[in-house]
This record gives C-alpha cells, structure tokens and sequence, in this order.
C-alpha cells in the first residue's frame, strides 16, 4: 500500500530514535517495506550507520548508501503502491497513528485533499522556521483545511517530513523537476504543489522534528548545537537519546528539545 522513504545524513542517532518510535507508535509499521537513503561524511558516522543496521535489522528495513540522490530516489518508487510518504532523520513519533484510523480513511476517500500531514494538528500554533505565530486556519469537522488560505506551516503541503501523498499525483514531479538532496527536493515541490484545495490533519501530530543540527548549507533554518558528531560518537558508545523527556503535544511541527541519553537495552 505504501511507499516509505527516509533520508537520512551523517545521524544514525537521531535516526534510530525514528525508527524506535515508529516501532512504537505506527501500528501497523511492520506490514511495509522502508528504503532508508542515508549519506555518511567519514568512517566514523559510517560505522554508526553500521551500528544501527544492528539495531534495527528487521527485514523491511533497506538501507542503501547514497551514491546518486535523485536516481535513487526515483528507484524506490514503486507504482503498484497508492500511497508514498518521506520521512527525514530528525523526526520522532510521538502519538499513534493507524491506517485505518479515521483521517487516512478520509484522505483515501475525498479526491479534493492534496495530502495528510503526520506533523499538524489542532495544536498547531507557531512556525518555528519563519518566527511567527500560526495559529490552526479554519478546520472542518474532519479536520480538513484550505491550505492556500492558511500560512506558516499550514500553508505548505509539499514537506518531505511526515506528509502522506497519492504516488500517482507526486511521481509525475518527482520524475520532471531537479534536484540532489532531501532540502532541495523539497523546495522544488513547494514550487509545484499538487493542486487540490486542502490538507487534512489528525487530531494529535503523529510526529515531531526535533531540530537540534543541521547537516545541510540549502538553508539557514533554526537549530540546535547538538552535533551530529557527539550525538553519533555517544551511539558509538552504546547509548541512545531517551524517549522520556521528548514533548508529547508539541505546538510547533518543529521545536528544538534537550538531548538526554540512555543506555541500548
């Protein structure tokens, strides 16, 4: 039904708290096959993602080191699936999240929604990337919104962290625009919006990006001075970040949370 693809730079740590609370909060994760595209800047952050294929070594979980991000890219899309969704290392997930819950249903069943986003929800009401205040537009019973009267983040549909798509409506992009990593993949989306007039949300954000480094120079957004560099040497070291201390009802899609660590179990 789905295809799963998660991108992921020098932050083997941060992405195997992904994939731990995925374990955890997406029910029916084991059903679906992940093509995990990850880029390494030297042996040490190699050795991480080693570590991690230890880690998390079910079946459905394909790693594959990055040579050409978009041929790759396009390699993992696999028509025969409906759905495909991005995700990228730095998210969590923080609520549960069901396939046959009732915003997925909606979303497979009304052809005027473009998207439905895991990270939005009535909670919203800040954009952390912009600086202002967001608060939730006008939502339906259903928890649907017209993202083109909207701003900050519940404005922009086109994000490849934690947005649900119809392969048939992105493949087509995915195929005909440029691009040569997750940052500019997604700028060239948000310049060429699937046109339907809304989004829907689940009534908590399924997850949250926890900004605390940046392993790009597209952009300037806001983050944290955690480095990717202590964060992978503490993974090397046997320890974890903790889910315990992470915000559970965020307001904010992202929002820079304190690291603390616990030891691989």
């Amino acid at each position: 039904m789905f295809n799963f693809i998660i991108y992921s730079k020098d932050r083997a740590a941060q992405l195997e708290l992904l994939l731990r609370s995925m374990k955890q909060y997406f029910l029916e994760w084991g059903g679906f096959e992940y093509n995990i595209l990850y880029k390494c800047s030297d042996d040490n952050f190699k050795k991480g993602y080693e570590k991690l294929k230890g880690i998390h070594n079910e079946c459905n979980f394909k790693y594959i080191e990055e040579t050409n991000f978009r041929e790759q890219t396009l390699s993992f899309i696999y028509e025969r699936y409906p759905y495909i969704c991005f995700f990228v290392d730095d998210l969590y997930f923080k609520s549960s999240f069901s396939i046959l819950g009732r915003s997925f249903y909606k979303y497979k069943h009304d052809d005027t929604i473009l998207c439905l986003s895991l990270r939005m929800s009535p909670y919203i009401t800040r954009c952390q990337i912009k600086g202002i205040e967001s608060p939730p537009p006008v939502l339906n019973d259903d928890l649907r919104w017209e993202w083109r009267e909207a701003k900050g983040d519940w404005s922009y549909p086109m994000v490849i962290d934690g947005n649900i798509f119809h392969t048939v409506e992105i493949v087509p992009l995915l195929r005909s625009l440029d691009y040569e990593n997750p940052s500019t993949l997604e700028d060239s989306l948000s310049l060429n919006p699937i046109d339907k007039p809304y989004m829907i949300c689940c009534e908590e954000s399924v997850v949250t990006n926890n900004p605390i480094n940046k392993v790009q120079v597209v952009n300037d957004n806001n983050c944290g001075d955690i480095s990717p560099e202590e964060l992978n040497d503490n993974f090397l070291k046997g320890k974890i970040i903790s889910f315990k201390n992470l915000i559970r009802r965020n307001n904010d899609p992202h929002q820079i949370m304190t690291v603390k660590y616990e030891e691989i179990t």
